[in-house]
Protein backbone atom coordinates (compact mmCIF):
# COMPACT_ATOMS: atom_id res chain seq x y z
CA UNK A 1 0.00 0.00 0.00
CA UNK A 2 1.27 2.65 -1.17
CA UNK A 3 0.92 6.76 -2.73
CA UNK A 4 1.61 8.54 -5.51
CA UNK A 5 2.55 12.39 -6.66
CA UNK A 6 1.70 13.66 -9.51
CA UNK A 7 3.62 16.06 -11.30
CA UNK A 8 1.69 17.96 -12.93
CA UNK A 9 2.93 17.80 -16.31
CA UNK A 10 -0.14 17.22 -17.54
CA UNK A 11 -1.35 20.57 -17.37
CA UNK A 12 1.31 21.54 -19.48
CA UNK A 13 1.68 18.69 -22.22
CA UNK A 14 -1.83 17.51 -21.99
CA UNK A 15 -0.91 16.09 -25.76
CA UNK A 16 1.67 13.47 -23.62
CA UNK A 17 -1.45 12.01 -22.19
CA UNK A 18 -3.96 11.16 -24.81
CA UNK A 19 -4.14 10.30 -28.31
CA UNK A 20 -5.57 12.26 -31.06
CA UNK A 21 -8.38 11.91 -33.19
CA UNK A 22 -5.76 10.70 -36.17
CA UNK A 23 -5.80 7.31 -33.80
CA UNK A 24 -9.22 6.88 -32.12
CA UNK A 25 -11.02 7.61 -35.84
CA UNK A 26 -8.85 4.51 -36.75
CA UNK A 27 -9.29 2.32 -34.00
CA UNK A 28 -12.95 2.90 -33.75
CA UNK A 29 -13.73 2.98 -37.00
CA UNK A 30 -15.87 0.58 -39.11
CA UNK A 31 -13.13 -0.54 -41.63
CA UNK A 32 -10.16 -2.71 -40.27
CA UNK A 33 -6.90 -0.33 -39.28
CA UNK A 34 -4.55 -1.84 -41.35
CA UNK A 35 -4.70 -4.39 -44.47
CA UNK A 36 -3.67 -7.86 -43.43
CA UNK A 37 0.60 -8.76 -43.81
CA UNK A 38 1.59 -11.03 -45.96
CA UNK A 39 4.11 -11.89 -43.63
CA UNK A 40 3.61 -15.04 -41.99
CA UNK A 41 2.19 -15.15 -38.50
CA UNK A 42 4.55 -15.03 -35.08
CA UNK A 43 3.74 -17.03 -32.12
CA UNK A 44 4.06 -16.22 -28.38
CA UNK A 45 2.41 -17.38 -25.75
CA UNK A 46 1.73 -16.77 -21.94
CA UNK A 47 0.28 -18.18 -18.45
CA UNK A 48 -2.21 -14.98 -18.89
CA UNK A 49 -3.62 -12.36 -21.69
CA UNK A 50 -5.34 -9.52 -20.40
CA UNK A 51 -7.05 -7.61 -23.30
CA UNK A 52 -7.17 -3.89 -22.41
CA UNK A 53 -5.18 -1.07 -20.77
CA UNK A 54 -7.36 1.09 -19.36
CA UNK A 55 -8.00 0.93 -15.25
CA UNK A 56 -8.75 -3.08 -15.27
CA UNK A 57 -5.92 -4.12 -17.30
CA UNK A 58 -4.05 -2.21 -15.21
CA UNK A 59 -6.04 -3.76 -12.13
CA UNK A 60 -5.45 -7.25 -13.70
CA UNK A 61 -1.72 -7.24 -14.18
CA UNK A 62 -0.75 -5.50 -11.09
CA UNK A 63 -3.36 -8.32 -9.17
CA UNK A 64 -1.00 -10.85 -11.40
CA UNK A 65 2.02 -9.26 -9.91
CA UNK A 66 0.73 -9.18 -6.53
CA UNK A 67 -1.70 -12.33 -5.90
CA UNK A 68 -0.05 -15.08 -8.25
CA UNK A 69 3.46 -14.01 -7.89
CA UNK A 70 3.43 -14.30 -11.81
CA UNK A 71 4.85 -12.09 -14.32
CA UNK A 72 3.82 -14.44 -16.77
CA UNK A 73 1.30 -12.37 -18.61
CA UNK A 74 0.59 -10.07 -21.43
CA UNK A 75 -1.32 -7.21 -21.68
CA UNK A 76 -2.43 -6.10 -25.23
CA UNK A 77 -3.94 -2.58 -26.00
CA UNK A 78 -5.28 -1.76 -29.44
CA UNK A 79 -4.03 2.08 -28.46
CA UNK A 80 -0.19 3.17 -28.43
CA UNK A 81 -0.64 3.84 -24.83
CA UNK A 82 -1.94 2.56 -20.83
CA UNK A 83 -5.39 4.54 -20.52
CA UNK A 84 -8.19 3.24 -22.02
CA UNK A 85 -11.07 6.03 -22.43
CA UNK A 86 -9.12 8.07 -20.38
CA UNK A 87 -6.49 9.11 -23.10
CA UNK A 88 -9.04 8.65 -25.91
CA UNK A 89 -11.51 11.07 -24.16
CA UNK A 90 -10.20 14.12 -24.62
CA UNK A 91 -13.54 16.70 -24.97
CA UNK A 92 -13.08 20.46 -23.55
CA UNK A 93 -13.92 20.01 -19.98
CA UNK A 94 -13.34 16.13 -19.52
CA UNK A 95 -13.23 15.38 -15.86
CA UNK A 96 -14.05 12.33 -13.09
CA UNK A 97 -18.01 12.38 -12.53
CA UNK A 98 -17.35 11.37 -8.57
CA UNK A 99 -15.01 12.15 -6.11
CA UNK A 100 -11.24 11.54 -7.18
CA UNK A 101 -10.42 10.05 -4.06
CA UNK A 102 -12.36 7.34 -4.73
CA UNK A 103 -11.47 6.82 -8.29
CA UNK A 104 -7.69 5.90 -7.71
CA UNK A 105 -6.71 1.89 -7.22
CA UNK A 106 -6.88 1.33 -3.39
CA UNK A 107 -3.08 0.36 -3.24
CA UNK A 108 -1.91 3.69 -4.59
CA UNK A 109 -3.64 6.59 -3.76
CA UNK A 110 -2.70 9.90 -5.39
CA UNK A 111 -1.03 12.76 -3.32
CA UNK A 112 -2.12 16.11 -5.45
CA UNK A 113 -5.45 15.81 -7.18
CA UNK A 114 -6.15 19.45 -8.17
CA UNK A 115 -9.39 19.38 -7.40
CA UNK A 116 -12.33 16.96 -5.45
CA UNK A 117 -13.27 15.86 -9.25
CA UNK A 118 -9.84 15.27 -11.36
CA UNK A 119 -9.66 16.53 -14.63
CA UNK A 120 -8.90 13.80 -17.45
CA UNK A 121 -5.83 14.59 -18.38
CA UNK A 122 -4.67 14.23 -14.43
CA UNK A 123 -6.24 10.75 -14.37
CA UNK A 124 -4.11 9.40 -17.61
CA UNK A 125 -1.23 11.12 -15.50
CA UNK A 126 -1.74 9.16 -12.71
CA UNK A 127 -2.04 6.11 -14.74
CA UNK A 128 0.88 6.79 -16.39
CA UNK A 129 2.23 6.47 -13.00
CA UNK A 130 0.98 3.42 -11.76
CA UNK A 131 1.89 1.62 -15.18
CA UNK A 132 5.97 2.67 -14.43
CA UNK A 133 5.85 2.18 -11.17
CA UNK A 134 4.99 -1.27 -11.55
CA UNK A 135 6.81 -1.42 -15.05
CA UNK A 136 3.57 -2.56 -16.88
CA UNK A 137 4.99 -1.67 -20.24
CA UNK A 138 7.45 -4.11 -20.95
CA UNK A 139 4.75 -6.88 -20.25
CA UNK A 140 2.60 -4.91 -23.08
CA UNK A 141 1.95 -5.19 -26.82
CA UNK A 142 0.49 -1.61 -27.25
CA UNK A 143 -1.12 -0.79 -30.76
CA UNK A 144 -2.03 -3.95 -31.05
CA UNK A 145 -5.71 -5.32 -31.63
CA UNK A 146 -7.20 -8.87 -30.55
CA UNK A 147 -9.42 -9.82 -33.74
CA UNK A 148 -10.56 -13.43 -32.47
CA UNK A 149 -10.01 -15.27 -29.36
CA UNK A 150 -10.94 -19.45 -29.80
CA UNK A 151 -10.68 -21.92 -27.06
CA UNK A 152 -8.48 -24.59 -28.03
CA UNK A 153 -10.21 -27.88 -25.92
CA UNK A 154 -7.09 -30.28 -26.76
CA UNK A 155 -4.57 -27.94 -24.70
CA UNK A 156 -6.60 -25.85 -22.29
CA UNK A 157 -5.57 -22.83 -23.79
CA UNK A 158 -6.86 -19.81 -25.67
CA UNK A 159 -5.49 -19.10 -29.46
CA UNK A 160 -5.46 -15.29 -29.81
CA UNK A 161 -5.27 -13.92 -33.23
CA UNK A 162 -3.63 -10.30 -32.49
CA UNK A 163 -2.60 -7.48 -35.53
CA UNK A 164 -0.78 -4.53 -35.67
CA UNK A 165 -3.03 -1.61 -36.04
CA UNK A 166 -0.38 -0.09 -37.85
CA UNK A 167 1.43 -3.09 -39.62
CA UNK A 168 -1.40 -5.46 -40.23
CA UNK A 169 1.25 -7.99 -39.11
CA UNK A 170 -0.27 -10.84 -37.11
CA UNK A 171 0.19 -12.63 -33.80
CA UNK A 172 -0.82 -15.75 -32.72
CA UNK A 173 -0.91 -16.10 -29.29
CA UNK A 174 -1.42 -18.68 -26.15
CA UNK A 175 -2.20 -18.34 -22.98
CA UNK A 176 -4.04 -20.60 -20.17
CA UNK A 177 -6.02 -17.33 -18.68
CA UNK A 178 -7.82 -14.96 -20.83
CA UNK A 179 -8.65 -11.55 -18.89
CA UNK A 180 -11.07 -9.34 -20.95
CA UNK A 181 -10.86 -5.83 -19.92
CA UNK A 182 -12.58 -3.96 -22.63
CA UNK A 183 -14.68 -1.62 -21.04
CA UNK A 184 -18.26 -0.44 -22.24
CA UNK A 185 -17.44 3.50 -22.86
CA UNK A 186 -15.50 2.49 -26.04
CA UNK A 187 -17.59 2.84 -29.49
CA UNK A 188 -19.63 6.32 -29.89
CA UNK A 189 -23.19 6.07 -30.45
CA UNK A 190 -23.49 8.58 -33.21
CA UNK A 191 -26.79 10.44 -33.86
CA UNK A 192 -28.35 9.01 -37.43
CA UNK A 193 -30.88 12.54 -38.00
CA UNK A 194 -31.59 13.07 -41.67
CA UNK A 195 -29.28 15.36 -43.33
CA UNK A 196 -26.11 15.58 -40.48
CA UNK A 197 -23.72 13.45 -42.57
CA UNK A 198 -24.47 14.27 -45.99
CA UNK A 199 -26.00 17.46 -46.11
CA UNK A 200 -24.60 19.48 -43.06
CA UNK A 201 -21.42 22.05 -44.13
CA UNK A 202 -20.30 22.76 -41.18
CA UNK A 203 -18.29 20.50 -38.58
CA UNK A 204 -19.60 17.85 -36.69
CA UNK A 205 -17.73 15.90 -33.70
CA UNK A 206 -18.45 13.51 -31.43
CA UNK A 207 -17.71 13.88 -27.60
CA UNK A 208 -15.99 10.28 -26.92
CA UNK A 209 -14.20 11.24 -30.35
CA UNK A 210 -13.02 14.64 -29.87
CA UNK A 211 -10.91 16.55 -32.79
CA UNK A 212 -9.68 19.86 -32.45
CA UNK A 213 -11.23 22.78 -34.56
CA UNK A 214 -11.23 26.23 -34.38
CA UNK A 215 -14.03 27.55 -32.42
CA UNK A 216 -13.64 30.97 -32.17
CA UNK A 217 -16.17 33.17 -33.31
CA UNK A 218 -18.14 30.07 -34.38
CA UNK A 219 -21.45 28.75 -33.31
CA UNK A 220 -22.26 25.23 -31.28
CA UNK A 221 -24.77 23.46 -30.89
CA UNK A 222 -24.38 20.60 -28.31
CA UNK A 223 -26.56 17.61 -28.65
CA UNK A 224 -26.98 15.84 -25.34
CA UNK A 225 -27.36 17.14 -21.59
CA UNK A 226 -25.47 13.74 -19.95
CA UNK A 227 -22.56 13.88 -17.87
CA UNK A 228 -19.96 14.75 -20.91
CA UNK A 229 -22.68 17.47 -22.24
CA UNK A 230 -22.93 19.11 -18.36
CA UNK A 231 -18.95 19.08 -18.43
CA UNK A 232 -18.46 20.23 -22.00
CA UNK A 233 -21.08 23.32 -21.95
CA UNK A 234 -19.19 25.82 -19.20
CA UNK A 235 -15.81 24.37 -20.79
CA UNK A 236 -16.30 25.88 -24.22
CA UNK A 237 -17.68 29.22 -22.74
CA UNK A 238 -14.90 29.89 -20.42
CA UNK A 239 -12.28 28.10 -21.36
CA UNK A 240 -11.09 30.67 -23.37
CA UNK A 241 -12.37 28.94 -26.82
CA UNK A 242 -14.11 32.19 -27.75
CA UNK A 243 -17.60 30.90 -29.54
CA UNK A 244 -19.62 33.36 -31.01
CA UNK A 245 -22.75 31.06 -28.92
CA UNK A 246 -23.76 27.58 -27.84
CA UNK A 247 -27.28 26.40 -27.98
CA UNK A 248 -27.46 22.68 -25.99
CA UNK A 249 -30.40 20.56 -27.76
CA UNK A 250 -31.71 18.04 -25.64
CA UNK A 251 -35.02 16.26 -25.02
CA UNK A 252 -34.48 14.40 -22.03
CA UNK A 253 -33.86 15.87 -18.50
CA UNK A 254 -31.47 14.92 -15.61
CA UNK A 255 -30.99 15.44 -11.86
CA UNK A 256 -27.88 17.41 -10.78
CA UNK A 257 -26.54 17.32 -7.46
CA UNK A 258 -24.83 20.21 -6.07
CA UNK A 259 -21.23 20.47 -6.24
CA UNK A 260 -18.79 18.30 -3.62
CA UNK A 261 -18.49 20.20 -0.73
CA UNK A 262 -15.17 22.35 -0.75
CA UNK A 263 -14.65 20.65 2.63
CA UNK A 264 -13.61 17.52 0.85
CA UNK A 265 -11.07 18.83 -0.61
CA UNK A 266 -9.78 20.56 2.30
CA UNK A 267 -9.56 17.65 4.01
CA UNK A 268 -7.84 15.74 1.42
CA UNK A 269 -5.02 17.68 1.08
CA UNK A 270 -4.42 17.20 4.80
CA UNK A 271 -4.35 13.64 4.74
CA UNK A 272 -3.01 12.79 1.77
CA UNK A 273 0.52 12.67 2.08
CA UNK A 274 -0.37 9.20 4.45
CA UNK A 275 -1.85 6.18 2.80
CA UNK A 276 -4.02 5.34 6.17
CA UNK A 277 -5.32 8.75 6.49
CA UNK A 278 -6.10 8.94 2.72
CA UNK A 279 -7.69 5.59 2.63
CA UNK A 280 -9.77 6.39 5.81
CA UNK A 281 -11.22 9.47 3.99
CA UNK A 282 -11.85 7.79 1.04
CA UNK A 283 -13.97 5.01 3.10
CA UNK A 284 -15.80 7.74 4.47
CA UNK A 285 -16.60 9.22 1.16
CA UNK A 286 -17.43 5.88 -0.25
CA UNK A 287 -19.73 5.09 3.02
CA UNK A 288 -21.39 8.58 2.29
CA UNK A 289 -22.22 7.14 -1.52
CA UNK A 290 -23.41 3.82 -0.23
CA UNK A 291 -25.50 5.55 1.87
CA UNK A 292 -28.09 6.73 -0.92
CA UNK A 293 -27.99 3.43 -2.81
CA UNK A 294 -31.39 2.66 -1.36
CA UNK A 295 -32.83 5.55 -3.15
CA UNK A 296 -31.94 3.34 -6.44
CA UNK A 297 -33.86 0.47 -5.52
CA UNK A 298 -37.05 -0.95 -3.73
CA UNK A 299 -40.20 1.18 -2.39
CA UNK A 300 -39.86 0.61 1.39
CA UNK A 301 -40.05 3.27 3.84
CA UNK A 302 -36.37 4.11 3.77
CA UNK A 303 -36.05 3.57 0.36
CA UNK A 304 -38.93 6.20 0.00
CA UNK A 305 -37.21 8.66 2.17
CA UNK A 306 -33.88 8.55 1.02
CA UNK A 307 -35.15 8.97 -2.37
CA UNK A 308 -37.41 11.99 -1.30
CA UNK A 309 -34.77 13.60 0.71
CA UNK A 310 -32.24 13.33 -2.69
CA UNK A 311 -34.57 14.54 -4.56
CA UNK A 312 -35.31 17.64 -2.64
CA UNK A 313 -31.46 18.43 -2.30
CA UNK A 314 -31.18 17.76 -6.27
CA UNK A 315 -34.16 20.17 -7.20
CA UNK A 316 -34.16 22.75 -4.79
CA UNK A 317 -30.21 22.95 -6.01
CA UNK A 318 -31.69 23.34 -9.93
CA UNK A 319 -34.03 25.71 -9.31
CA UNK A 320 -31.36 28.21 -7.54
CA UNK A 321 -29.08 27.64 -9.95
CA UNK A 322 -31.13 27.24 -13.25
CA UNK A 323 -32.88 30.41 -15.28
CA UNK A 324 -36.70 29.68 -14.54
CA UNK A 325 -37.64 29.87 -17.98
CA UNK A 326 -35.22 26.67 -18.25
CA UNK A 327 -37.09 24.48 -15.36
CA UNK A 328 -40.08 22.62 -17.40
CA UNK A 329 -36.98 21.45 -20.10
CA UNK A 330 -34.27 20.79 -17.03
CA UNK A 331 -35.84 19.82 -13.77
CA UNK A 332 -37.25 16.15 -14.43
CA UNK A 333 -40.33 14.67 -13.39
CA UNK A 334 -39.27 10.97 -12.87
CA UNK A 335 -37.73 9.07 -9.64
CA UNK A 336 -34.34 10.15 -9.08
CA UNK A 337 -31.61 7.90 -10.11
CA UNK A 338 -33.28 6.92 -13.04
CA UNK A 339 -30.68 8.26 -14.96
CA UNK A 340 -27.11 8.40 -14.15
CA UNK A 341 -26.56 11.56 -11.59
CA UNK A 342 -24.85 14.13 -12.37
CA UNK A 343 -22.47 16.14 -9.64
CA UNK A 344 -22.50 19.68 -10.55
CA UNK A 345 -19.42 21.46 -11.61
CA UNK A 346 -20.37 25.18 -13.04
CA UNK A 347 -22.77 23.71 -15.84
CA UNK A 348 -26.00 25.14 -14.58
CA UNK A 349 -24.80 28.41 -13.62
CA UNK A 350 -23.84 28.22 -17.24
CA UNK A 351 -27.33 28.26 -18.45
CA UNK A 352 -27.16 31.67 -17.55
CA UNK A 353 -24.10 32.77 -19.64
CA UNK A 354 -25.54 35.56 -22.26
CA UNK A 355 -23.92 33.67 -24.80
CA UNK A 356 -25.76 30.13 -23.71
CA UNK A 357 -29.28 28.98 -24.69
CA UNK A 358 -31.04 25.56 -23.85
CA UNK A 359 -33.48 24.20 -25.86
CA UNK A 360 -35.87 21.74 -24.64
CA UNK A 361 -36.69 19.64 -28.17
CA UNK A 362 -36.18 16.77 -30.33
CA UNK A 363 -34.51 17.57 -33.74
CA UNK A 364 -35.86 16.93 -36.93
CA UNK A 365 -33.13 17.10 -39.62
CA UNK A 366 -30.02 19.42 -40.61
CA UNK A 367 -29.64 21.07 -44.16
CA UNK A 368 -26.52 22.72 -45.30
CA UNK A 369 -25.92 25.66 -42.46
CA UNK A 370 -27.66 24.58 -39.75
CA UNK A 371 -31.00 22.26 -37.95
CA UNK A 372 -34.84 22.04 -37.62
CA UNK A 373 -36.41 20.89 -34.86
CA UNK A 374 -39.41 19.17 -34.21
CA UNK A 375 -41.19 22.06 -33.03
CA UNK A 376 -40.15 23.58 -36.51
CA UNK A 377 -37.67 26.14 -35.35
CA UNK A 378 -34.55 26.91 -37.38
CA UNK A 379 -31.14 26.88 -35.35
CA UNK A 380 -28.15 28.07 -37.51
CA UNK A 381 -24.18 26.89 -36.52
CA UNK A 382 -20.91 26.12 -37.69
CA UNK A 383 -20.29 23.11 -35.57
CA UNK A 384 -22.80 20.20 -34.52
CA UNK A 385 -21.42 18.52 -31.26
CA UNK A 386 -22.99 14.91 -30.07
CA UNK A 387 -22.65 14.45 -26.59
CA UNK A 388 -25.04 11.29 -27.82
CA UNK A 389 -23.36 8.51 -25.37
CA UNK A 390 -21.80 5.20 -26.11
CA UNK A 391 -22.90 2.26 -27.98
CA UNK A 392 -22.56 -0.44 -25.31
CA UNK A 393 -23.56 -3.76 -27.02
CA UNK A 394 -21.00 -2.98 -29.49
CA UNK A 395 -18.33 -2.41 -27.26
CA UNK A 396 -19.25 -5.54 -25.17
CA UNK A 397 -18.74 -7.69 -28.40
CA UNK A 398 -15.62 -6.56 -30.54
CA UNK A 399 -13.83 -9.65 -30.37
CA UNK A 400 -14.92 -12.59 -32.33
CA UNK A 401 -14.85 -15.28 -28.72
CA UNK A 402 -15.09 -18.93 -29.57
CA UNK A 403 -15.46 -21.17 -26.29
CA UNK A 404 -15.85 -24.93 -25.39
CA UNK A 405 -18.13 -26.94 -28.38
CA UNK A 406 -18.06 -23.82 -31.26
CA UNK A 407 -20.01 -21.77 -28.49
CA UNK A 408 -19.66 -17.86 -29.86
CA UNK A 409 -19.82 -15.11 -27.28
CA UNK A 410 -22.10 -13.64 -30.07
CA UNK A 411 -24.31 -16.44 -30.00
CA UNK A 412 -25.16 -16.11 -26.39
CA UNK A 413 -25.57 -12.58 -26.55
CA UNK A 414 -27.23 -11.90 -29.58
CA UNK A 415 -28.79 -14.69 -30.70
CA UNK A 416 -32.28 -15.75 -31.05
CA UNK A 417 -32.70 -16.65 -27.19
CA UNK A 418 -29.60 -14.76 -26.44
CA UNK A 419 -28.83 -12.00 -23.37
CA UNK A 420 -26.01 -10.19 -22.72
CA UNK A 421 -25.09 -11.49 -18.83
CA UNK A 422 -21.44 -12.81 -17.26
CA UNK A 423 -21.93 -14.46 -14.05
CA UNK A 424 -22.03 -12.62 -11.31
CA UNK A 425 -20.61 -9.42 -14.02
CA UNK A 426 -16.92 -11.87 -14.57
CA UNK A 427 -17.99 -15.24 -16.09
CA UNK A 428 -19.92 -16.41 -19.35
CA UNK A 429 -21.20 -20.15 -20.12
CA UNK A 430 -19.00 -22.38 -21.89
CA UNK A 431 -16.15 -19.89 -22.31
CA UNK A 432 -13.45 -21.64 -19.83
CA UNK A 433 -10.71 -19.82 -18.17
CA UNK A 434 -12.07 -16.27 -19.32
CA UNK A 435 -12.42 -13.79 -17.00
CA UNK A 436 -14.54 -10.02 -17.98
CA UNK A 437 -13.35 -7.32 -15.66
CA UNK A 438 -15.96 -4.79 -16.41
CA UNK A 439 -18.44 -7.27 -18.00
CA UNK A 440 -22.63 -7.01 -18.20
CA UNK A 441 -24.14 -5.67 -15.29
CA UNK A 442 -21.12 -4.20 -13.38
CA UNK A 443 -21.96 -0.80 -13.27
CA UNK A 444 -23.90 0.80 -10.96
CA UNK A 445 -25.57 4.81 -10.56
CA UNK A 446 -23.30 5.81 -7.58
CA UNK A 447 -20.04 4.14 -6.90
CA UNK A 448 -16.67 4.29 -8.51
CA UNK A 449 -15.91 1.59 -11.30
CA UNK A 450 -12.49 1.01 -10.28
CA UNK A 451 -13.33 -0.07 -7.28
CA UNK A 452 -16.22 -2.85 -8.85
CA UNK A 453 -13.01 -3.88 -10.79
CA UNK A 454 -10.96 -4.30 -8.05
CA UNK A 455 -13.69 -6.61 -6.42
CA UNK A 456 -13.69 -8.51 -9.44
CA UNK A 457 -10.17 -9.07 -9.45
CA UNK A 458 -10.30 -10.20 -6.19
CA UNK A 459 -12.75 -12.51 -7.58
CA UNK A 460 -10.56 -13.48 -10.27
CA UNK A 461 -8.02 -14.56 -8.25
CA UNK A 462 -9.83 -16.64 -5.83
CA UNK A 463 -11.47 -18.66 -8.54
CA UNK A 464 -8.41 -18.82 -11.20
CA UNK A 465 -5.63 -19.74 -8.72
CA UNK A 466 -6.59 -23.59 -9.08
CA UNK A 467 -5.39 -23.04 -12.87
CA UNK A 468 -2.63 -20.68 -12.59
CA UNK A 469 -0.97 -23.12 -10.08
CA UNK A 470 -1.79 -26.17 -12.43
CA UNK A 471 -4.47 -27.95 -9.91
CA UNK A 472 -6.58 -27.94 -12.57
CA UNK A 473 -6.61 -27.20 -16.18
CA UNK A 474 -9.67 -25.51 -16.39
CA UNK A 475 -12.77 -23.62 -15.13
CA UNK A 476 -15.90 -22.05 -16.04
CA UNK A 477 -19.25 -21.26 -14.72
CA UNK A 478 -22.24 -24.39 -14.58
CA UNK A 479 -24.94 -23.45 -17.38
CA UNK A 480 -27.86 -23.47 -14.15
CA UNK A 481 -25.45 -20.71 -12.37
CA UNK A 482 -25.29 -18.84 -15.31
CA UNK A 483 -28.88 -18.39 -16.54
CA UNK A 484 -30.12 -18.56 -12.76
CA UNK A 485 -27.99 -15.33 -12.32
CA UNK A 486 -29.56 -13.82 -15.56
CA UNK A 487 -33.02 -14.74 -13.82
CA UNK A 488 -31.66 -12.74 -10.28
CA UNK A 489 -30.44 -10.00 -12.11
CA UNK A 490 -33.72 -8.74 -13.95
CA UNK A 491 -36.23 -10.17 -11.13
CA UNK A 492 -33.66 -7.84 -8.60
CA UNK A 493 -33.84 -4.72 -11.26
CA UNK A 494 -37.11 -4.38 -12.46
CA UNK A 495 -37.46 -3.34 -7.92
CA UNK A 496 -34.67 -0.49 -9.47
CA UNK A 497 -34.81 2.65 -10.71
CA UNK A 498 -32.58 2.27 -13.54
CA UNK A 499 -34.51 3.45 -16.84
CA UNK A 500 -37.72 1.33 -15.60
CA UNK A 501 -41.34 1.44 -15.89
CA UNK A 502 -41.11 1.71 -11.67
CA UNK A 503 -37.96 4.57 -12.23
CA UNK A 504 -40.25 6.41 -15.06
CA UNK A 505 -37.73 7.44 -17.47
CA UNK A 506 -35.61 5.83 -20.87
CA UNK A 507 -32.29 5.69 -19.99
CA UNK A 508 -29.18 3.95 -21.64
CA UNK A 509 -28.79 1.87 -18.17
CA UNK A 510 -32.07 -0.33 -20.42
CA UNK A 511 -31.91 0.48 -23.70
CA UNK A 512 -33.48 -3.00 -24.63
CA UNK A 513 -35.78 -4.89 -22.95
CA UNK A 514 -33.56 -6.04 -20.27
CA UNK A 515 -30.50 -4.35 -18.33
CA UNK A 516 -27.18 -5.63 -18.66
CA UNK A 517 -25.65 -2.67 -17.45
CA UNK A 518 -26.28 -1.78 -13.62
CA UNK A 519 -25.33 -4.25 -10.76
CA UNK A 520 -28.53 -5.02 -8.57
CA UNK A 521 -27.41 -4.84 -5.24
CA UNK A 522 -25.27 -2.37 -3.12
CA UNK A 523 -21.88 -2.20 -3.36
CA UNK A 524 -21.04 -3.86 -0.50
CA UNK A 525 -23.16 -6.89 -1.74
CA UNK A 526 -20.64 -6.76 -4.86
CA UNK A 527 -17.50 -6.83 -2.54
CA UNK A 528 -18.88 -9.72 -0.68
CA UNK A 529 -19.98 -11.73 -3.33
CA UNK A 530 -16.40 -11.13 -4.84
CA UNK A 531 -14.75 -12.07 -1.88
CA UNK A 532 -16.24 -15.20 -1.52
CA UNK A 533 -17.15 -16.99 -4.82
CA UNK A 534 -19.69 -19.77 -4.58
CA UNK A 535 -17.64 -23.19 -5.60
CA UNK A 536 -20.75 -24.84 -6.14
CA UNK A 537 -21.60 -22.76 -8.92
CA UNK A 538 -17.85 -23.45 -10.84
CA UNK A 539 -16.95 -26.78 -12.71
CA UNK A 540 -13.02 -27.41 -12.10
CA UNK A 541 -11.63 -29.89 -14.71
CA UNK A 542 -8.01 -31.74 -14.85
Amino acid sequence: MSTITLTKDSHADRGKYRVGYDVTSKILGDEPVAPASARPPKRSRSTISIIGAGFAGIISAITCQQKFGDSDFLIIEKYPKFGGTWIANTYPGVACDIPSIWYSLSSELATNWSRSQSYGFEIAEYIDRVVDKHQLKQKALLGHAVNRATWIEADAEWELVIHDVETGDTIIHRSKILVNCLGGLVHPRHPSYRGLHDKFKGEYIHSAMWRDVDLKGKRVAVIGNGCSACQLVPALLNDGYEVESVTQIARSKHHVMPPLPKALQWLYNLVSRVWLFQWILRLIVASFFEFRFPMFKGDGWWSKFVRWKSTRESINYMKKHTPKKYWKDVIPDFKIGCKRLIIDHSYLDSLSHPRMEFIGDSISHFDEHGLVLKSGRYVACDVVVACTGYDISKSLKTIDVVGRNGTTLESLWTGKDGRITAYETAMVKDMPNMFLMAGPNSASGHASVVSAIEYVATFFTKVARPVVDGTYKSVEVTSEAYYRWFDECQRELKKAVYGTQFGGCVSWYSDMDYNYTTYPYSQIRYWWNMSHPNKRDLDYRK
